[in-house]
């Protein structure tokens, strides 16, 4: 059950600038309000008794395709409230009908774990968070930012793809008017490995656009059995059940052999990070050694997390001082769609303050430094509050997912006497390794701490 009643444009001025009480009929469905006469917009309460005479609605529907042209009504005949999303979501009655349709209470169907380490993985794919990181000294507005996390909790959240832009492209829309710096990855090559995940929870074959290998090899990591057809085919059984000393032997063997390859920078990704997720299995604890090679396969750090997260003795949730706990909450709190956003604002509202001729930044939010948006309703992503201008490059808004191109020598730009000699870089720390585990005196333990934090010892705070 829930509380509604249209509005004349006149009429819902008054109800959000308080000059009006509110007064609504029960309906006893939501469904009930698409065959409702909207006048200008209609205002919904939850049913529950839980709201006062006074309280703003929790949800706004207006006319198909009116939804911007409501807000830009509501900054400037509004502004006490401004953000008005901050309060009140604000959808169009086409897209309400499809959010009541696709909502559901959060589950990611087998997959928590896996998505987790993949939203770790992108957060460690940059230079200047690995080491917080590495440290577990990461904020929540961190975790939030990751774009993975907004996917998945899209996923987790909508039972069928919502009917508006894409998640990744609002995403990248917010980071570049908000004027957030360029990160290393590539939003649609993100989005690609968020579809991989969504489709192998729900059981489907391979998504449009994706290599059917990467996705076999993915659901064979997620069923357990080795990869098959793959580069790694000779080390299949090493992999799986050999000892500490022969993973590492693979791993350094394999991540030469495929750093020179022609190897598309999606597929090298993926088997680097299986590679590296294999020398202890289940844990992303040996991301370091994946660093040297971030630069041409730049997803094998999100590879890497969603391998150790497909693992069935997985640590993921234990790791870095335990921020996946953090992660695996925020993606599957439970949310209503006629209920108080958890945001600071939603991108529609967010543009139209930006978008003129004068940015308006002076609006209310939660958090000093940080400013929480909703990309679709019950999807959030977090960004830095208010910009710092700089000379460093900003996102720009990425097209659609699609397939990487097999990338050759030439392309990549890449001098295969530089690369070796940038391989070497690593190759003392996997003689360290070795040693560990080949009959050193020190502690095994001790020995994977030791290298876990040779790449990313912690620098001095500044006081």
């Amino acid at each position: 059950m829930i509380l509604a009643r249209a509005f004349s444009r006149t009429e819902l001025g008054d109800l959000l600038s308080g000059r009006l009480r509110s007064s609504a009929v029960q309906l006893a469905a939501p469904t009930e309000l698409l065959n409702t006469n909207l006048e200008f917009a209609a205002a919904v309460w939850p049913g529950d008794g839980t709201q006062s005479r006074y309280d703003l609605p929790r949800l706004i529907v207006t006319h198909p395709g009116q939804t911007e042209h409501l807000l830009a009504w509501a900054v400037t005949y509004s502004p006490v409230i401004r953000p008005i999303t901050a309060y009140c979501r604000v959808v169009g009655v086409d897209d309400f009908e499809v959010h009541l349709r696709s909502w559901r209470k959060p589950r990611l169907l087998g997959i928590e774990l896996a998505s987790v380490g993949a939203v770790l993985g992108e957060l460690l794919s940059a230079d200047v968070a690995f080491e917080r990181v590495s440290r577990g000294d990461i904020t929540g507005a961190a975790l939030l930012s990751s774009l993975v996390f907004a996917l998945m909790r899209e996923a987790a959240l909508y039972d069928i793809q919502p009917r508006e832009a894409s998640v990744a492209k609002s995403w990248a829309r917010v980071r570049n008017i908000t004027l957030q710096p360029r990160r290393n990855l590539q939003a649609e090559d993100v989005a690609s490995i968020a579809m991989i995940l969504r489709y192998l929870a729900e059981g489907n074959g391979a998504p449009y656009g994706v290599p059917s290998r990467v996705f076999d090899w993915c659901r064979s990591v997620m069923r357990r059995r080795p990869l098959g057809d793959s580069p790694l085919a000779e080390f299949d059984d090493v992999l799986l059940s050999g000892t500490r000393e022969e993973r590492v032997i693979a791993f350094d063997q394999m991540s030469r052999t495929i750093a020179t390859s022609n190897i598309s920078a999606l597929e090298g990704s993926f088997l680097l990070g299986y590679l590296a997720s294999s020398i202890l299995p289940g844990s992303m604890r040996y991301a370091t050694l994946l660093r040297p090679f971030i630069d041409r396969f730049t997803t094998a750090m999100v590879w890497l997390g969603v391998c150790a997260g497909f693992n069935e003795d997985s640590k993921v949730v234990s790791e870095f001082s335990g921020v996946a706990r953090r992660v695996l909450r925020d993606l599957l709190v439970p949310e209503d769609l006629i209920d108080f956003p958890r945001c600071d604002i939603a991108i529609a509202e967010l543009e139209i303050l930006l978008g003129g001729d004068r940015r308006v930044e002076d609006f209310v939010r939660s958090v000093p430094s940080h400013l929480t948006v909703e990309l679709i309703p019950g999807v959030q992503t977090s960004v830095n509050w208010p910009p710092k201008r700089s000379n460093t490059p900003v996102e720009t808004a990425t097209p659609a997912p699609v397939v990487p191109a097999p990338v050759t020598e030439s392309a990549s730009g890449l001098d295969r006497g530089a690369l070796l000699r940038q391989l070497e870089g690593i190759q003392s720390q996997l003689e360290q390794l070795m040693r560990s585990v080949g009959g050193s005196s020190a502690p095994a333990g001790d020995s994977q701490r030791e290298l876990f934090s040779a790449g990313a010892a912690k620098r001095p705070r500044k006081k």
